[in-house]
């Protein structure tokens, strides 16, 4: 049992959204009691939140743990790419073609290691190894366990490398969806993860809808974050991607699309009546120069847009504040963005992680898990209930994270990391980093 007591905490409960002085109890990693003042009882470990505001740990929609392995590297920059789809062969492809399950396992532990540091509790990541396929989730949940995060993996099918790759990758997903259903699913789940339209043959697409029919998880894909994934789709099969993926059954309400920049009403429609989520990226986008989701729009037509980062950051506080300026920017108006730049966050992540993981997160109240962050904030103006959200958007950062709980364990205390040696796995990756990069041509 852990007793947090002196918090201001911002519940992101509608109904119950500011205590400005309270204290949360959390038993066997769930939340089992929340109010203002103090508890009648003060049981187990008793953390002192010293007045600090107290937050739901935020959850990342969308993220590639490999793409660490990129920082820094020479390789990223010594072939000219005139669009998306040469950044594709010159950067990503030469990186996960290079990957081993070490490389795999360290590059999940440093992603992790950032979320938590910038108080991201749950990920959802995507993966690709092409190389180094089986086995590949399974390395990444035992850097997850290790950390003591939560997360929903899948591995990115797609023939761009072959069929045996393409069958290597269907049979990871399968797997360790099956894995997870049996070992912790609240920590870790699994969701059947494809590549995008583009490198994804009708076969291939119909063997992974095949293989996946007994699972009874979602799909995590690429859909039309640029432009050429649909003049492909329609070249290809004479109908545009959301047309696609719904003759092939792939749209469900457990399903995450990622990106969506280029998609019509009709495909919006299509979105919107199987009940899937869009996952938004802003920085990404805007770092691979594809276009910019409309997100105040999607959510006019009723499309639950979520946020992830895409392997550009972790810190998906900073992503929130991007993607607000981009959408003003971009629509030369002062008023969009509220409150859907919020809501992609605090309500629609936390919607992704209750259909894929079968779990209550980001949200502080009874019965909800028990990831809780403590923000290292001083407000120079007031922060109350009804004005808490624009603290958060133009306040806070992620480098203001100073407390990390998940399930009722402390993970880091005073910006220390606690629960694990963190330093002595900064210095294996950069280890494994190397000898990645030298394999790099």
């Amino acid at each position: 049992m852990t007793t947090i007591v002196n918090a201001k905490i911002l519940t992101l409960d509608d109904s119950n959204p500011y205590i400005d002085n309270g204290y949360i109890i959390i038993d066997n990693g769930v939340i089992v009691d929340i109010g203002s003042g103090s508890p009648s009882k003060m049981e187990g470990e008793i953390i002192d939140a010293k007045n600090k505001y107290v937050m739901p740990g935020l959850i990342n929609g969308h993220h590639h743990a490999y793409s660490s392995f990129a920082r820094g590297s020479m390789f990223v920059a010594d072939k000219y790419s005139n669009n998306f789809v040469e950044v594709l062969e010159n950067v990503w492809w030469r990186l996960d073609k290079a990957l081993t399950l070490e490389s795999v396992k360290y590059s999940a532990y440093v992603m992790f290691i950032e979320s938590i540091r910038n108080g991201v509790t749950t990920v959802l990541d995507h993966h690709a190894s092409p190389y180094a396929a089986a086995g590949s989730l399974f390395a990444m949940r035992e850097a997850a366990d290790d950390v003591g995060i939560r997360s929903c993996l899948c591995y990115e099918v797609s023939d761009r490398d072959g069929d045996a790759i393409l069958k290597e990758g269907i049979k990871e997903n399968v797997d360790y969806i099956n894995h997870c259903k049996k070992n912790n699913p609240e920590y870790g789940s699994g969701m059947f993860g494809m590549h995008a339209s583009f490198t994804l043959s009708q076969k291939a697409m119909e063997e992974c809808v095949s293989a996946n029919s007994s699972t009874g998880a979602g799909y995590h894909v690429h859909v039309a974050e640029d432009i050429r994934d649909q003049y492909d789709c329609m070249k290809k099969y004479g109908k545009r991607l959301g047309q696609r993926l719904f003759d092939l059954g792939i749209l469900k309400p457990n399903t995450v699309i990622g990106h969506g920049t280029y998609s019509s009403d009709h495909e919006l429609e299509m979105y919107k009546e199987a009940d899937i989520t869009m996952l938004h990226n802003p920085e990404s986008n805007m770092g691979n120069a594809v276009g910019v989701v409309n997100v105040n729009y999607l959510a006019k037509k009723g499309i639950r847009v979520g946020i992830g980062t895409d392997g550009y950051t972790s810190d998906i506080l900073e992503s929130i504040k991007v993607a607000n300026v981009l959408l003003k920017h971009t629509a030369v108006d002062v008023n969009v963005g509220w409150p859907e730049i919020p809501d992609m966050l605090y309500k629609n992540n936390r919607e992704v992680v209750n259909r894929t993981m079968g779990i209550k997160a980001g949200i502080l109240e009874k019965g909800a898990m028990g990831d809780i962050i403590f923000m290292n904030y001083t407000p120079f103006t007031p922060l109350h209930a009804d004005n808490y959200m624009a603290h958060i958007l133009f306040g806070m950062t992620g480098r203001a994270v100073s407390t990390v709980i998940i399930g009722g364990k402390v993970i880091m205390k005073d910006f220390e990391i606690v629960a694990f040696d963190d330093k002595e796995i900064a210095a294996k990756s950069r280890e494994v980093a190397q000898k990645i990069w030298d394999k790099i041509k």
